[in-house]
């Protein structure tokens, strides 16, 4: 059976194959072994460690396009196009700013993607669901032509800690929880980076998307600048100190274990 996880970029792309490799010990094939997926372009697959899934990491390229990939997905799974596919998790950004909200709740801000997205585009696609939340968790049962299931999760990701700020984008995104777990780990860059970047005359007008590449890739600028984004991302996964930061934000935010059961 299949799997896939619908994410927005490469950068998240990268950051999941870490967190299958390194924390779940999936198994990536060898270069010279790996296909196209079949689902999407630009996909990275994996093996289950009991090697009897296929984990298909999808980057879309922006959240309009991770709703029109699940779209077809789910219409080819409910159909019995691809009858293989068991799972398809939406894994995007939360897109708020922590302090934004009066409740001084850093979660209670609706994200970008709401469940009531979902669900109108199961309606209007008419098919057939039931809903399965997994704690907080948004998560859904299709029924596929052949009456098995295939269940849909929506993921937002987000830090927990509403308090850290130093070193930190503003806006609650995948950036946002690597930096995060750097600076948790770190302290000491992530005074560097946000001190910098503070510091600098030239700050033109930007967009909260890129602040949150201005922080993450000063950090790999700063210590990871000779392997790559690709690295970075997945790199995080290997060191144990910052894996211990993630865990345990991607722990309390219930994404952590939404994606462990997906990739057993």
């Amino acid at each position: 059976m299949h799997r896939l996880i619908l994410c927005e970029g490469y950068d998240d792309r990268s950051f999941l194959a870490g967190f299958l490799q390194h924390h779940c010990q999936c198994t990536e094939p060898a270069a010279a072994k790996r296909t196209r997926s079949k689902y999407g372009n630009g996909a990275y697959v994996f093996f289950t460690a009991g090697g009897s899934h296929e984990i298909h990491v999808l980057p879309c390229g922006s959240v309009s396009q991770v709703l029109q990939s699940f779209k077809n997905n789910v219409q080819a799974a409910a159909s019995g196009v691809h009858p293989e596919i068991d799972c398809l998790t939406l894994f995007t950004d939360h897109d708020t700013l922590p302090d934004r909200q009066e409740s001084g709740d850093a979660n209670s801000a609706p994200p970008l993607i709401k469940p009531q997205s979902i669900k109108g585009l199961l309606d209007r696609a008419e098919i057939q669901y039931q809903e399965s939340a997994n704690g907080d968790i948004p998560q859904w049962q299709i029924e596929k032509a052949d009456k098995s299931k295939c269940v849909v999760a929506l993921l937002h990701v987000r830090t927990h800690d509403a308090n850290l700020r130093l070193g930190l984008p503003s806006k609650q995104t995948l950036e946002r929880l690597v930096c995060h777990a750097i600076a948790k780990a770190h302290p000491d860059r992530a005074k560097t980076v946000g001190d910098w970047l503070a510091s600098r005359q030239d700050k033109s007008t930007h967009t909260d998307r890129q602040e949150s590449k201005e922080h993450a890739y000063s950090y790999l600028a700063g210590w990871y600048a000779s392997d790559g984004c690709d690295y970075f991302f997945r790199h995080i996964w290997e060191q144990v100190e910052t894996k211990k930061h993630l865990i345990q934000e991607m722990r309390d935010t219930g994404i952590l274990q939404a994606l462990e059961s997906m990739a057993r």
